[in-house]
């Protein structure tokens, strides 16, 4: 059962608590507001409930767009640069008053009607543009018409200037509508700050009642579930991670499950299974279709302490809680100590679930609020604190008791003065209204920078709790045009990505998942983003109708003909796309979607598609029309079931991002991939039956990240591989024996990232290939991750020990930027090169385990100031420590198994903290 989207929804309680009552409204406008109402009516436009938050980051694309489109010579030619440039001028001055605007849109209806026009309208020239460009530059292919012949056929001078003098007419009209408003410029400019909250306030004693009754509970038959229940904000998934995190509970097998919005069984138990018991999940994932099967796997999990959160149940159906409550009650066999902890707002929800009487988290005391503002504003850092408490105890009143409002105002006052404190203190808007609170967090949205406004709202698109990818996270913003380049900036749009999301962790719109995944994705490095309940509510408000959820299973409906952003969910095949979903979408994600089979024409009606995304889903085929979507920048599709690289990717030009990951049939990749000259990022991890790459492939000079991972009937790199000269990030793990790496490797200086972790064998060919490795390795100076697990034994086990730790030194030598180093399953290692390994003065993590035969660690481990974990498991015969390690300070140790006495040896180190499989330090 998936929530109503609020803004969508009259008859949804928090709907009602935010409607504008329009008739008090007109009372109060004036006559030339009036006016202004009866103008705007002339574009077609709605009076909205919502605000209009996104129309400031629409504009500067749009005037970004036609700066660049002004620049280019078509436009001289076909006498587009007038229009064009008046387009530019008119939305630049319109630009100054938006921000008052925005704000004034939150009591003002022909505000609101206007600022959707003009996001409406500036919208339209992106469209075009991106139009145009898809077809300025075609795939070349030889015979063809030369692609100003194309271009002139497909967008030709007559259409696209008739559609860029519309647009301006449009605009004249908006921009006349401006003047009728005087609005104030006012600057909120928000300045950054290193300081961190880090102390959780008021939720100490919460935490020692709940652990103190669920270990006096540990007797009883049964599942022990015991509900969290309190209103949105208040700080029910922060008390159940600091339960989670007890030391009391460390030596449970443990599983944090976000359930959130749309409420799946079969997810869940899966979701329990990879977390429990991922061997068994890996083996049967395909094969669990029935709810008594997921029974059978999850009762056949082996004895044991299992403790489980559910965090965020929305769902109150008695039937689906009973199943649930079902499910629970089977997982781990018979004599299993099982706790389940979930969180919910519903009080109905808990009654049906719970076997302990549930726990109600009360507000925080206005004190307690004051406390958190202050950790979170850096008040210990200000010089006029006397002047400022009175004030922040006020603020802390408004916060409703809500800890997640406290911390965003905290934020929002780190760079104020005295004035600026007064001023957020006597904001109207303040007063919560309703249990979100989404009122107060859209006042830290409106202080965003525009484009940290547009990638946070495109977090809508994610489920509430998703696990979100980071690096595809980073393309999808790209793709969608959300990454902006300052005047004279050298960084990359992949880099400015990374400071996006930096900033926006920074502020707390974006977060690191609450527990640790086990996933494969995880395994391999993968870092992993999710949002707050109540941000992601605000994100979904901030696109207002720029965003639409879409049950597949709904049938047709209206379609809102201005949104560009959809969510997918349940689609069967059927009806059409195209008579559910808006023409003018720029992205469209998929969720939930299995085993589909999509109709060749079916998004042919999506010109202006930017990014699709197919991840969450498998699609049997890719449809013929995707050759269609010429504007198409990020196709993630994974596990299709082609026999034959699609043809029509490779007619797919302007493509940055392509993910074929689990497309286990294909053979071989097209000569044509070279059409595809823009990729910067390629996963073709899991593509088992690849056989080899063409020599075209390394024609694809742009890009920066290949995943070949798990390609293991990959024999060969072609020899054009070693013109990839930008690669940073490659992964060849469990194929890495590949002939011709060596020579690959010789000439990607740029690497950052490397994996070869292979279970090579000890055959002669495995030898031969990996043959020079200690020669280029240290070549790679940029190198921060390196990945040479089990790859070593065919080069090293027949050596004399002393010749393989000379080899295994040769390799890391003069990588003074590593921070990852990864050595596992190495057989023929007894002891690490202790001078090579001293030079990673960088490096925070280092894996050993299963290196049964390591002895000893160096004693220059403890120097390494930088160092964080270190995984010692499976390394059954160290015999000693360092004596100098415990002068580190760990602030989580995982033991290696068999080794007790190191296991004590290292709790004796200052803050420890309980859990298996590997030693860190804080």
């Amino acid at each position: 059962m998936s929530k109503q989207n609020p803004n969508c929804c009259p008859s949804h309680p928090r709907a009602a608590a935010q409607t504008v009552d329009y008739s008090r409204e007109k009372v109060r406008k004036s006559k030339k507001m009036r006016g202004m109402e009866e103008l705007s009516m002339k574009y077609g436009v709605e009076v909205a409930g919502e605000e209009q938050l996104l129309v400031s980051p629409a504009v500067s694309v749009a005037v970004r767009k036609l700066g660049s489109a002004i620049r280019d010579d078509i436009s001289v030619r076909w006498k587009l640069t007038d229009a064009l440039e008046k387009m530019k001028t008119m939305l630049e001055t319109i630009e100054i008053d938006l921000a008052e605007a925005e704000r004034l849109s939150t009591r003002e209806a022909a505000v609101r009607q206007l600022l959707k026009a003009l996001k409406d309208l500036a919208y339209s020239p992106s469209d075009t543009l991106d139009e145009y460009c898809a077809n300025k530059k075609p795939a070349p292919a030889p015979g063809t018409l030369t692609w100003m012949v194309l271009c002139l056929r497909t967008v030709s001078k007559i259409t696209m200037a008739r559609k860029i003098n519309m647009l301006l007419k449009k605009l004249i009209d908006i921009s006349e509508s401006f003047r009728h408003f005087q609005f104030i410029n006012a600057n909120l400019s928000m300045e950054t700050s290193s300081f961190q909250p880090v102390n959780i306030v008021g939720r100490g004693g919460a935490e020692r009642y709940i652990v103190k009754l669920l270990s006096a509970s540990a007797t009883q038959q049964g599942p022990i579930i015991l509900p969290i229940v309190g209103k949105g904000g208040v700080g029910k998934t922060t008390l159940a991670q600091m339960i989670f995190n007890n030391p009391r509970f460390s030596n449970y097998s443990r599983a944090w499950v976000c359930v959130s919005e749309e409420f799946d069984l079969r997810k869940i138990g899966l979701s329990l299974l990879s977390l429990i018991s991922p061997v068994t999940a890996n083996e049967s994932l395909l094969s669990i279709d029935t709810f008594e099967l997921m029974i059978h796997y999850l009762r056949a999990i082996p004895r044991g302490n299992i403790f489980i959160v559910l965090d965020d149940i929305w769902v109150d159906d008695h039937f689906q809680l009973n199943l649930l409550k079902r499910l629970i009650s089977s997982v781990g066999e018979e004599g299993s100590e099982v706790i389940v902890i979930i969180t919910t707002r519903n009080e109905v929800t808990a009654g049906i679930l719970c076997t302990l009487q549930p726990y109600w988290l009360s507000p925080l005391t206005d004190y307690m609020c004051w406390q958190i503002i202050q950790q979170s504003s850096g008040f210990q850092y200000i010089e006029n604190q006397q002047e400022l408490e009175h004030v922040g105890q006020m603020i802390a009143i408004k916060c409703g008791g809500l800890p997640l409002a406290a911390k965003v105002f905290g934020q929002m006052l780190r760079s104020e003065d005295a004035s600026g404190w007064s001023a957020l203190m006597n904001r109207d808007a303040w007063n919560i209204k309703n249990d979100e609170g989404l009122d107060d967090l859209k006042l830290k949205f409106l202080s965003m920078p525009l484009h940290l406004r547009s990638c946070f709202a495109y977090l809508a698109i994610f489920p509430s709790g998703h696990h979100i990818v980071k690096h595809e996270l980073i393309h999808q913003w790209i793709a969608a045009g959300l990454v902006e380049q300052p005047v004279g900036s050298t960084l990359s749009n992949t880099d400015l990505a990374e400071h996006y999301i930096n900033e926006l962790l920074r502020i707390l719109f974006l977060q690191n998942p609450t527990s640790a995944l086990t996933s494969e994705k995880n395994e391999k490095n993968v870092t992993f983003f999710n949002t707050h309940v109540l941000l992601h509510d605000l994100a979904i408000s901030a696109m207002g109708s720029d965003f639409i959820n879409r049950d597949g299973r709904g049938g047709a409906s209206s379609r809102e003909n201005n949104c560009r952003y959809a969510l997918l969910t349940n689609f069967e095949g059927t009806p059409k796309l195209s008579s559910i979903l808006p023409s003018r979408l720029r992205v469209l994600r998929f969720q939930g979607c299995n085993g589909i089979e999509l109709s060749e024409d079916a998004f042919s009606f999506a010109k202006y598609l930017l990014v699709l995304d197919l991840s969450e889903c498998s699609v049997k085929k890719l449809p013929a029309s995707i050759g269609q979507l010429k504007c198409l920048r990020y196709l993630n599709a994974p596990r299709i079931q082609d026999a034959v690289f699609p043809a029509v990717i490779t007619r797919l030009s302007r493509l940055i991002y392509l993910g074929l990951h689990g497309t286990s049939k294909i053979s071989k990749l097209r000569e044509s991939i070279d059409r595809l000259e823009d990729l910067v990022h390629v996963d073709l991890s899991g593509c088992s039956g690849l056989e080899t790459l063409p020599e075209s492939f390394g024609n694809i000079k742009c890009l920066v990240h290949l995943d070949l991972s798990g390609c293991s009937k990959l024999k060969t790199l072609p020899e054009s591989f070693k013109s990839l000269k930008n690669l940073v990030h490659l992964d060849l793990s469990e194929c890495s024996c590949l002939q011709g790496v060596i020579d690959a490797l010789h000439d990607l200086s740029r690497l950052r990232y490397l994996n070869l972790s292979h279970p090579c064998g000890y055959f002669v060919e495995d030898r031969f290939h990996l043959s020079g490795l200690n020669e280029v390795l240290p070549k790679l100076e940029e190198l921060q991750y390196l990945n040479l697990s089990m790859c070593l034994n065919p080069l090293c086990f027949t050596l004399e020990p002393e010749d393989g730790l000379a080899y295994v030194a040769k390799c890391i030598t003069g990588l003074g930027k590593l921070e990852h180093l990864d050595l596992s399953h190495n057989k023929f290692l007894s002891e690490l090169p202790s001078e090579s390994l001293a030079g990673l003065t960088k490096m925070h993590t280092l894996v050993l385990s299963g290196c049964f035969r390591l002895k000893s660690l160096p004693k220059c481990i403890a120097n390494l100031s930088e160092l964080s974990k270190i995984d010692l498991s499976g390394c059954p015969h160290l015999e000693s420590l360092p004596n100098s390690i415990e002068e580190l300070r760990f602030a989580l140790l995982q033991s290696h198994e068999n080794n007790h006495s190191h296991e004590e040896e290292i709790k004796e180190v200052k803050e420890p903290h309980c859990s298996s499989q590997s030693t860190s330090r804080g």
